[in-house]
């Protein structure tokens, strides 16, 4: 288990580990959260609370929303096509679905009287919404 040294401050301690051996510079949440036993543990729960109140409000739908919407220029089009793409971390879901936009914007029709007032695509993937997420960013060091 890595101990982590609070008196020079965690995010000190954690870019040097991050710098000159990344291998070591990950701690269980436990330990990040309190060396006792029991105030780990309440720590967690609390953090895991607060994590899915977070994720439940409205405030934090919004703002995952307005993060994964692009404005696309060119002609609108008559239709709005919704497509999921799913599959494991890292395997270039975010790389397909730019490369769908592409293909959509050549063969989606156009509206006949639009002024070129372009669409709206909203992309949400997991890295937005830890982007967004108040309560992650106080658990990274």
């Amino acid at each position: 288990m890595l101990k982590v040294d609070r008196s020079r401050g965690l995010d000190v301690v954690a870019q040097e580990r991050r710098t000159y051996s990344p291998e070591t510079a990950t701690i269980s949440i436990e330990h990040l959260l309190g060396t006792e036993e029991y105030s780990g543990k309440k720590m967690l729960e609390l953090y895991q609370k607060a994590l899915k109140e977070e994720v439940n409000s409205e405030g934090f739908r919004d703002a995952v929303f307005n993060a994964s919407t692009n404005h696309v220029e060119g002609k609108s089009w008559e239709k709005r096509p919704a497509i999921i793409i799913g599959g494991p971390s890292g395997s270039g879901k975010s790389y397909a679905a730019t490369g769908v936009l592409e293909a959509l914007s050549v063969v989606l029709p156009r509206q006949a009287n639009d002024q070129h007032t372009g669409n709206d695509v909203t992309t949400i993937d997991g890295g937005i919404v830890r982007e967004q997420s108040q309560m992650r960013k106080l658990m990274i060091l």
